[in-house]
């Protein structure tokens, strides 16, 4: 077995699992205390109106889901696999969509908000998909018998039906950029909106991206072949010598009005009290993800 072919050990110590709630995360971006992929998170979350940024404040309410999401990995093999790789994912599909976006022609046909909300919530079902056990990054039983799709529409649709301030048409839109793939039997409708489209493009690029730089790396940035990771179908081939770059900070952003505080306690009607009890124990475990046992996968 290829060494990346081996599931990723992730910490499961309940002093590194702690994380900040949703509203502390928040709090700390706009004291300019946040860094990295929550600082670019946060950038793009006051891009957005006061009932998107309500929306978000409802999903992450409830107790363990914004910690599972800013610390699962987006696969277990693939792209984006370590501890965090979700949301630095989630925020590059964000960042991709908004430039493929930037051509006069398409952007005034993009609903902004839409394709903000959706790129950073697209995999948000990855919290769900994975454990974080004593051996690593296993597949969770929502992940064996649902899958990262299903559960993150699930998810998504309580919090986006109780928002006022969202129009049926832009909840039609991000749902559909949420359930659009075919895969087999389990097939949805496909894209039906500029938007899911871009935001397709832009999940394939990140993912291509990270495993091309994973490949490089192995080759120390040198040009030539690198390393074929699991669901590659040749082998990477860099043009190019290619050293890390600084990242460019987020641009400043003008700060929407704080969301309601019932943002909060809707939150709890939005997800199952069996779902919220699970989430909770996961945090008082220490567990990195959405749940606090794992047991190794088997194929």
């Amino acid at each position: 077995m290829h060494a990346s072919d081996q599931p990723l050990a992730h910490t499961n110590n309940p002093s590194a699992a702690r994380t900040p709630t949703f509203e502390q995360a928040r709090a700390a971006y706009l004291a300019n205390a946040s860094a990295g992929d929550l600082k670019k998170f946060f950038a793009l979350y006051f891009e957005l109106t006061a009932p998107f940024q309500e929306l978000f404040d409802t999903v992450f309410g409830p107790p363990g889901l914004w910690s599972a999401f800013i610390t699962a990995p987006s696969s277990m093999r693939g792209h984006h696999r370590e501890r965090g790789g979700n949301l630095r994912h989630s925020v590059e599909v964000a960042e991709i969509s908004l430039l493929l976006a930037s051509r006069k022609n398409i952007g005034q046909q993009v609903d902004r908000q839409v394709q903000i909300t959706a790129s950073l919530t697209h995999d948000l079902g990855k919290l769900l998909e994975y454990e974080c056990g004593p051996g690593g990054t296993c597949m969770s039983d929502y992940g064996r018998m649902i899958g990262h799709k299903f559960t993150g529409f699930a998810l998504m649709w309580g919090p986006l039906h109780l928002n006022a301030g969202i129009s049926e048409h832009q909840i039609l839109a991000i749902l559909n950029c949420l359930s659009n793939f075919s895969f087999g039997a389990g097939a949805t409708r496909g894209a039906a909106t500029l938007e899911a489209e871009i935001l397709s493009e832009a999940d394939h690029l990140s993912a291509k991206q990270d495993q091309n730089a994973v490949s490089q790396a192995s080759r120390g940035g040198r040009a030539g072949f690198g390393v074929r990771q699991p669901h590659q179908r040749e082998t990477p081939f860099h043009v190019t010598p290619r050293l890390p770059e600084p990242e460019p900070e987020p641009a400043p952003v003008t700060h929407a009005a704080p969301p309601s505080p019932g943002a909060a306690s809707r939150a709890a009607s939005a997800i199952s009290p069996s779902l919220q009890a699970r989430l909770r124990a996961a945090v008082q475990a220490g567990a990195g993800y959405g749940r606090t046992s794992a047991r190794p996968l088997t194929t």
